[in-house]
């Protein structure tokens, strides 16, 4: 009596008591193509060497058995649900024909290293499930790492690749990941996809269209790489930042626009702890990074202008601004721990206002007293004295003229000028309040 259940190329069951099997690659002359539904479940198989013609294993057809090794056939493009389902399996190798891996076709297995084939198109759920896998590369034809695919596993690096485009729920959490390499072409991050892992950062790719709120769950302090599609830009604008990345870098260009503004209160409020601004900046808007977590800033050449309150409220105890800066206007650096700002010489409109409550404000052509001088004409006040009297010689040279915006933002009420004054610009008493009662001595 045959020891299987054969019918039109299928073991349908088998009756043996073998347990290190090797499966015919013919019965009664009939090549075996398929291994039906759970025909060898259960057997108490140590090891299994598969026939060369097969192409199709069926649900929980080797289940619960103690297959250490695998080989898979040359032929073989199909494994159905539960196949090998918790079989203590160490290692597969493998065809290059395989296209689809059915749901917990692999679950609670011991594999430490997975290779999956280039040919591989389709992988059901929880396929991997509970393994050991520390070592796992995935095929150029897949494109969705379905639920739970790979879960508690011991994964510590990984790589997607580009033709990837969907991580699925739970895909690979409970793994003790830190360090995550996504390729431009993913597009989706369903929710707790990575969820307890051990990853502190992470750059998401410009593909990305939508990432769950808890993708990235019970993870060690993560910091998200913001991305373009993170930014919403209106004519080279930023309006709004929708990211969830900390530390912030900002990129040059969004959707084909060169990013030369931030837009009032667009990134206000966020706990953003650190910020990178291109050199394409040339305007930073009222209230653009206001009350964040900012400790360190470096302002690029190409910004000109920092409106009100720009950098209000945050925790900045480093500043630098650079030459090309021309407006700093009233509470742009206020409420700010800065023990000093150094004022640019490009610097023509801008007052002491702007960095309340700071200590101590320098620049080559800033006096003791907080007059802002070069080549007579005074440029700026970065005093706080509400009834002023202006030297006649400031850094030994005479005062002649009063530049355009020279008082922007004070709160000066009476000021009185030595004779030697020839002009005083229009604007110079811009942005004040009231206008101050003017002396001339």
């Amino acid at each position: 009596m045959s020891d299987y259940r054969f019918s039109n190329g299928i073991i349908y069951e088998y009756f043996g008591e073998k347990r290190d099997l090797i499966i015919p690659e013919t019965i009664n002359g009939e090549p075996v193509t398929q291994i039906f539904d759970h025909a060898f479940d259960n057997k108490q198989l140590l090891s299994l060497t598969l026939p060369p013609h097969l192409e199709f294993i069926g649900e929980k057809a080797f289940f619960d058995n103690f297959i250490d090794s695998l080989v898979l056939p040359p032929n073989l493009h199909t494994i159905l649900d539960s196949a090998f389902e918790n079989s203590e399996i160490t290692h597969i190798t493998f065809n290059d024909k395989l296209h689809t891996i059915g749901a917990y076709a692999f679950q609670n297995n011991f594999l430490t290293e997975l290779t999956l084939p280039d040919s591989l198109e389709t992988l059901g759920l929880a396929a991997f499930f509970k393994n050991k896998i520390e070592t796992l590369h995935i095929g150029t034809s897949l494109k969705s790492i379905s639920k739970n695919a790979f879960g508690y596993n011991k994964l510590t690096n990984l790589i997607i690749p580009s033709n990837v485009q969907t991580i699925e729920e739970f895909a690979f959490t409970n793994n003790p990941l830190t360090k995550l390499s996504l390729i431009k072409g993913v597009k989706e991050i369903q929710s707790q996809a990575f969820m307890e892992n051990n990853l502190t950062f992470i750059a998401l790719p410009k593909s990305i269209r939508k990432v769950a709120d808890d993708a990235f769950d019970l993870n060690v302090t993560l910091n998200l790489h913001a991305t373009s599609k993170d930014f919403q830009i209106i004519a080279g604008e930023i309006t709004a930042y929708l990211g969830k990345a900390k530390d912030l870098i900002i990129p040059s260009h969004i959707d084909d626009q060169i990013v030369t503004s931030i837009d009032q209160y667009a990134l206000s409020g966020l706990n953003l702890t650190s910020i990178k601004l291109p050199n394409t900046i040339q305007s930073i808007k009222t209230g653009a990074f206001s009350y964040n977590n900012l400790t360190e800033l470096v302002i690029p050449s190409s910004v000109t202008n920092i409106a009100e309150n720009a950098f209000d409220g945050n925790q900045l105890t480093s500043l630098i601004l650079n030459e090309g800066l021309i407006t700093i206007t009233k509470g742009a650096f206020a409420n700010n721990p800065l023990p000093e700002a150094n004022i640019p010489e490009s610097v023509i409109h801008g007052n002491s206002s702007a960095f309340d409550p700071i200590t101590k404000i320098v620049g080559k052509h800033i006096d003791t007293a907080g007059f802002k001088f070069f080549n007579s004409t005074l440029l700026g006040y970065y005093g706080r004295e509400t009834v002023l009297t202006l030297p006649p010689k400031i850094n030994g040279k005479k005062a002649q003229f009063i530049g355009d915006h020279a008082f922007d933002g004070c709160e000066i009420q009476t000021i009185t000028l030595p004779p030697g004054i020839k002009t005083i610009s229009p604007s110079a008493f811009n942005n004040i309040g009231a206008p101050p009662e003017i002396i001339q001595e």
